[in-house]
């Protein structure tokens, strides 16, 4: 998605932390400064990160474990409709995330990452710190980054404890057509209206396969912030209900 003006960076959910999002954050602002002086940075593009959402490619990469995230040009008009032609595309945004994707590539084939890790690390939770109190988030990231460094090769991060709330036994995107029960299916709708719950729905339930219930909806809090826990546990109920996941 490069045909727009506005890059949109959404990281992977705190469920499967990884560098990926703070290399691949770092490189997109890198390669979208439109300056050689260090003293002030000036955007080519307006650049914008977001917690994980879902609705895209990425989702499926992060539902069976493996961390994605998503880069696009939003909003964009032509949004899959017959308009979306190649004379849209925007060259300079086609660059930045060229770029970018390319170099934090080559970043991440190093040896020497355990700092750039331990950095993130603190940014990340000094970010969510700022904002509320935080309990679970540290255990989360140690586990995000340990199973990165076997994949890399490097001594990073710590390994969790997996003490599993939920077992998702049909992965994929949990939409409302899936429930055969007219009523629930309608009840999920509803829930869906505000689309902000589809993403702390799915995020619950990644939180769900790793941490015990008590600490998964801690740590959709520390992630999210406010939500509405009784519409949340609504929507587990009806799937749960039509066998799409089920408690352990």
């Amino acid at each position: 998605m490069v045909a727009g003006n506005k890059i949109l960076f959404i990281r992977t959910p705190l469920s499967r932390f990884s560098l990926l999002s703070p290399v691949l954050e770092l490189f997109l602002k890198l390669k979208n400064s439109k300056t050689q002086d260090f003293t002030m940075d000036i955007p080519g593009l307006p650049l914008s990160a977001t917690p994980y959402s879902v609705g895209s490619d990425h989702d499926i990469f992060n539902f069976f474990g493996v961390p994605a995230v998503m880069v696009i040009t939003w909003p964009y008009p032509y949004y899959h409709s017959s308009e979306d032609s190649v004379d849209k595309l925007n060259k300079e945004s086609i660059e930045i995330i060229g770029k970018a994707v390319l170099a934090s590539s080559l970043f991440l084939s190093q040896k020497e990452l355990k700092k750039f890790a331990r950095a993130s690390q603190l940014t990340y939770l000094g970010e969510l710190s700022m904002k509320r109190e935080v309990k679970v988030v540290e255990i989360l990231v140690d586990a995000g980054l340990k199973r990165d460094g076997k994949f890399l090769g490097i001594e990073i991060g710590k390994e969790g404890k997996k003490n599993g709330w939920l077992r998702w036994t049909r992965k994929g995107m949990l939409t409302p057509e899936i429930i055969k029960e007219e009523k629930n299916r309608a009840k999920l709708q509803e829930i869906y209206r505000n689309r902000r719950n589809i993403s702390l729905i799915h995020e619950l339930i990644m939180l769900g396969e790793q941490l015990d219930e008590s600490s998964a909806w801690q740590a959709l809090w520390e992630e999210y912030g406010e939500y509405d826990m009784r519409k949340i546990r609504d929507a587990l109920k009806i799937l749960e209900k039509e066998r799409v996941k089920k408690f352990t």
